[in-house]
């Protein structure tokens, strides 16, 4: 679980008591252990800290845990989220496995428990391949599953644009020419100035007309924060 170490976990509890208690215990395991008591807190501290892994209570005042959960799914379903509960309940556990927590946890529970539920957490932390990558806010290009993710729609891409967008975020800074969009994307067939006119405006029309910026004469890249528009 070294990787841990490196890693910052964010705690949802609305016991405070609790939530003291476990807080102080997390300290051992991660660099830092961020704590808030409601759905709010907990979504200010995503947008202003480094998260790696989220634990969770399951029932919070007024709140439902996995109402959370599941709105942060749809936007980021690469951190590793472990569930706590005093509540055996089959419902709500039934509903957490399919959100693909990587534990459920009921309440009292060990450490020999906890540290079971931060091993299968830290497993999802080391490196893998990257199959999501980030657009910009709530737009996702998936790779394993060949779409755009807008929001909550499901944006199907040709083989041809999956491939661009595979170019593109293979290396995020650099400068693709002509050539190397050709062999990548055309293959063994040639690409007319017609046909890379059509392919960049398709792609242009699904995620911002700046997500491409054009270099005339040397080739295409992404935008990336700061830069100014391309032409």
């Amino acid at each position: 679980m070294d990787i841990l170490k490196k890693s910052n976990i964010l705690l949802l509890e609305d016991d405070i008591e609790f939530a003291s208690s476990l807080r102080e215990t997390l300290k051992f395991y991660f660099s830092d252990v961020y704590f808030a008591s409601t759905i709010e807190e907990a979504s200010t501290l995503l947008t202003s800290q480094q998260v790696d892994v989220i634990m969770s209570d399951i029932h919070l005042k007024k709140e439902n845990g996995l109402d959370f959960i599941s709105q942060l799914q749809k936007e980021d379903a690469s951190i590793p989220i472990i569930i706590i509960s005093g509540f055996d309940d089959k419902e709500f556990l039934m509903r957490s496995i399919k959100l693909g927590v990587v534990d459920y946890l009921l309440k009292p529970f060990d450490l020999e428990d906890l540290e079971k539920a931060l091993q299968s957490a830290s497993e999802n932390l080391l490196p893998k391949e990257k199959t999501l990558y980030k657009v910009k806010d709530k737009v996702y290009f998936d790779k394993d599953k060949k779409i755009i993710r807008d929001h909550d729609r499901e944006i199907t891409l040709t083989a041809k644009e999956y491939l661009f967008l595979e170019l593109l975020f293979s290396q995020e800074n650099l400068l693709f020419t002509r050539d190397m969009i050709e062999e990548a994307v055309y293959k063994k067939e040639s690409m007319s100035s017609a046909a890379l006119k059509n392919l960049l405006f398709r792609i242009r029309k699904k995620l911002g007309k700046d997500f491409i910026i054009t270099l005339p004469e040397l080739g295409y890249k992404m935008k990336q924060r700061g830069e100014a528009r391309g032409a």
